[in-house]
């Protein structure tokens, strides 16, 4: 069974690897992403995986704008 849970930043390597690893990734899923949305814009990040056996089986980038609003990161769900 999945366990959901928050990213971590120790998470990052697998998250790429994940994400680098599928053919309908987009380069906005990639951990880099979250990075460079917090530090431009006045945004929370909340990143989520899905690990099942020790792997990743699926990542969800999310945004929080102005406390009130999510939003996904380029390619959303993955």
């Amino acid at each position: 069974m999945p366990v959901i849970r928050p990213y971590r930043d120790e998470d990052a390597p697998r998250w790429d690897a994940y994400v680098a690893a599928r053919p309908e990734s987009h380069f906005g899923q990639r951990s880099a992403w979250k990075t460079l949305t917090e530090r431009t814009f006045p945004v929370r990040s909340h990143y989520t995986l899905a690990e099942s056996g020790g792997a990743i089986r699926g990542v969800l980038p999310l945004f929080e704008k102005r406390g009130d609003s999510l939003f996904s990161a380029p390619g959303g769900l993955l």
